[in-house]
């Protein structure tokens, strides 16, 4: 059975060029690296170092030997940085799926707050519509995802994070701005701005159209919250939003309105089941419902001094 600490010698020998510089290199004296040399060439049977004056030499054997010899501990060096690697990843890396609107509105602060618990922490963020996040579900190549719920798929646990209502998202000074609630015989008359076909928000609000008899007629039509916020926000049209992408965008200061017949959101945290839930993971799940309710919170607020 091969010595791999007499293995490490010999390479350290080969590489410092003297017993004495091998013993740095492995942290053992003199002495000690010497009968590991000694061990290690009569339980090969053959010579591996001869003398030359007073200085020690590979062998021809030897040096065959000792090729082979590198490529074994190569292939330890690369185990052990896998190793190295996987644990850190484990404690410190986070890979995320999230729908955009949540990107902007939560998980931003949620990855800074964990940069600021651990320093080393670091997330690869792979932002994707709901309808796609779904896809992904049984494929389990994520540690967490952040979604609208209800979702349903046996190979995740779902645990919910919090509850709201879509709002009314509009430029500052815009007529309904003067209104403290909008409702959708409100919308009839403007431009709007409508989330695809599929999205939860699109098909509450179409229900509603239909009780006042009105018939929806997008004018545009983008494909997630932030966007249709932001083009509110710069007055191309009115958009029924998430309240996270409608927070996301006070900065250009924009109204943010109830919106009645209520649309009801639910936001959840996705585990795949076939991870046991990371350290990195833990550190991070703790913060998005901090964001989330503290944004809500600010929602009220801004609701409540409205108009």
């Amino acid at each position: 059975m091969l010595n791999i600490l007499a293995l490490e010698a010999l390479r350290a020998f080969v590489e410092g060029g003297s017993v004495a510089q091998a013993a740095l290199r492995v942290h053992r004296t003199e002495p000690q690296v010497s009968r590991l040399l000694t061990g290690l060439q009569e339980s090969m049977g053959f010579p591996i170092l001869r003398k030359e004056g007073r200085c020690l030499v590979l062998t021809p054997e030897g040096l065959e030997f000792y090729e082979q010899v590198e490529l074994l501990l190569q292939a330890g060096d690369k185990v052990q940085s896998f190793s190295h690697e996987t644990r850190h990843q484990r404690l410190n890396h986070v890979k995320i799926v999230a729908a955009p609107h949540i990107v902007e509105g939560l998980l931003a602060d949620a990855i800074a707050r964990a940069k600021e618990k651990n320093p080393d922490f670091t997330a690869t963020v792979d932002a994707r519509n709901p309808r796609d996040i779904e896809s992904l579900l049984g494929q389990s190549q994520f540690d967490l995802a952040l979604t609208q719920l209800p979702v349903e798929h046996p190979r995740v646990l779902v645990r919910e994070l919090v509850q709201s209502q879509a709002v009314v998202v509009m430029q500052a000074g815009h007529p309904l701005s003067t209104r403290g609630e909008v409702t959708a015989d409100d919308l009839r008359e403007h431009c709007m701005i409508y989330l695809p076909q599929h999205s939860v928000i699109r098909q509450r609000y179409e229900a509603a159209l239909k009780k006042v008899e009105q018939r929806s007629s997008p004018h545009f039509e983008v494909s997630n919250g932030p966007l249709a916020a932001q083009l509110a926000a710069r007055g191309v049209g009115i958009t029924l939003a998430d309240p996270f992408a409608a927070l996301s965008q006070i900065h250009f200061g924009v109204a943010i309105r109830r919106f009645t017949p209520e649309i009801p959101l639910r936001y959840g945290v996705i585990l795949p089941k076939s991870k046991s839930v990371s350290p990195a993971t833990e550190t991070l799940m703790v913060n998005p419902a901090q964001v989330a309710h503290e944004r809500l919170q600010l929602l009220r607020k801004l609701l409540l001094v409205s108009p």
